[in-house]
């Protein structure tokens, strides 16, 4: 990609291994369709099976609100896989829940997926991270986690303790080279959102947002491209928000 001053940006990922969390779908899958056509090699983390037939890429069915996952989770991967340099922590789940009907169930596993992973993914990576060139972690927050949230209020929090927790690692990780950034949806076209199959909300959607348009994963994951890259290498403890200046409101 050439920008108009004549500054070259490359975004070339030709031997890196990335490890993406919640890939077999959505966010997380776009993020591992866009590190595996920059010629990296994935490892996609999900609660099941994903069907890709890249050879570069390698998936594992991993439960993240399983505290026994994490110690084990370089032993499962192949040896051309071992040599992590980014992590992207992207699972993350939304139960629609109120205060009057939470259970303490929705809130432990919210927290524990969405939160306590990308803590304890840092602490057992970080010696490979560290190895890198360039060690990277990104974290996909959201903008419920900067704003009021309707319903989950679980969720929101989570969310915020994302952002906290991502500057929080930019600072210790820093002497190791490593950056730490998150990127923050709002709107986003996914099956979570689910506006592909409901119009109305869709509108209402669109009218919130002063760019009048939601959202698509294509477009996280290229914000996620560039936080990888030797173009960003001296950005860290940074929230970028995509979500079409809603947050202005």
């Amino acid at each position: 990609m050439h920008c108009n001053d004549g500054i070259i940006v490359s975004m070339k990922f030709e031997g890196k291994t990335v490890m993406v969390t919640g890939a077999s779908r959505g966010i997380g899958r776009a993020i591992a369709d866009a590190f595996l056509d920059k010629g990296s090699r994935v490892i996609g983390l999900s609660t099941s099976e994903a069907n890709w037939s890249d050879k570069n890429y390698f998936h594992l069915v991993m439960d993240l609100s399983d505290p026994a996952v994490f110690s084990g989770v370089t032993d499962k991967l192949p040896s051309g896989f071992k040599n992590i340099d980014i992590l992207v922590n992207n699972a993350g789940i939304k139960r629609w829940t109120e205060l009057d009907t939470s259970k303490i169930d929705d809130w432990d596993n919210t927290m524990n997926v969405n939160l306590r992973s990308i803590y304890f993914l840092a602490q057992t990576l970080h010696a490979t991270l560290a190895k890198s060139e360039s060690g990277r972690i990104i974290n996909i927050a959201s903008q419920s986690g900067v704003a009021h949230v309707r319903s989950s209020i679980e969720y929101g929090l989570s969310k915020s303790g994302v952002i906290y927790l991502t500057k929080s690692l930019a600072r210790a990780l820093a002497k190791d080279g490593i950056t730490v950034n998150a990127v923050s949806p709002g709107r986003t076209m996914t099956d979570m959102t689910g506006y592909e199959n409901d119009p109305t909300e869709l509108s209402k959607a669109v009218a919130r947002i002063p760019l009048g348009r939601v959202n698509s994963t294509q477009e996280i994951a290229e914000t996620v491209l560039f936080l990888a890259s030797n173009e960003a290498r001296n950005i860290t403890g940074q929230i970028i928000s995509i979500d079409g200046g809603e947050a202005l409101f």
